[in-house]
C-alpha cells in the first residue's frame, strides 16, 4: 500500500509511472484516491493525453514565449506612460505572427484580445487620470467659452481670413 511520507504536491505523469513502479500491487483507485485525482485523470494522462489546459495550449495563436514578449512589450509601454488601445495590441500580435519563419500563419481578431486578457491577469486597462482631468476640464462651460473668446481675438488680431480656417 503507499505511504503518506510519499505524497508528493505536485504529482506528475512521471511521479505517477514512478509510484506504479514503487508499488506494482497497487491499484489504480488506490493511488487516485491517494493523490486526489479521479481514475479516468489517471488513465488519461498515462495513455499520454494531457490536460485541457495543455491542449489549449497548442490551439493558441501566439506561443508562450511570443506571448510573454508581448506582456514585456505592454509592461515596456506602461511605464513609458505611453497609452495603448486594443487595436495597437492586436496590430503588435499580429505582427509577432507574421514575423515567424516558420509555423502557422495566423489572424489576431477582436476576441483574441479578451482571451489574451484572461490569461495574463497581470494586465488591466484603466483610465489615464490626466485624459480625464482634461476631459472635465473641456466639458466645462467658462472653460469652452474662454477658449472661444480667445481663439476669436487670436483670429482678429492677425486678420486671418475665415478661408484659412
Amino acid at each position: 500500500m503507499i505511504s503518506l511520507l510519499d505524497k508528493n504536491d505536485s504529482f506528475t505523469l512521471a511521479d505517477f509511472e514512478d509510484t506504479l513502479r514503487k508499488y506494482p500491487g497497487s491499484k489504480m483507485t488506490d493511488i487516485a484516491r491517494f493523490i486526489g485525482q479521479p481514475v479516468s485523470t489517471l488513465y488519461t494522462r498515462q495513455q499520454g493525453r494531457g490536460s485541457r489546459s495543455e491542449s489549449h495550449l497548442r490551439q493558441q495563436i501566439l506561443t508562450e514565449g511570443e506571448e510573454t514578449s508581448l506582456v514585456t512589450f505592454l509592461d515596456h509601454c506602461a511605464n513609458q506612460r505611453i497609452p495603448l488601445v486594443i487595436k495597437d495590441v492586436l496590430q503588435k500580435a499580429q505582427s509577432i505572427v507574421d514575423s515567424r519563419q516558420h509555423g502557422p500563419k495566423a489572424t489576431i481578431n477582436r476576441h483574441w484580445s479578451e482571451r489574451f486578457r484572461r490569461r495574463h491577469e497581470e494586465l488591466f486597462t484603466r483610465w489615464s487620470k490626466s485624459i480625464d482631468r482634461a476631459r472635465v476640464a473641456a466639458e466645462d462651460r467658462d472653460e469652452v467659452q474662454a477658449w472661444y473668446t480667445w481663439l476669436y481675438q487670436h483670429i482678429k488680431e492677425r486678420s486671418i481670413l475665415a478661408s484659412n480656417l
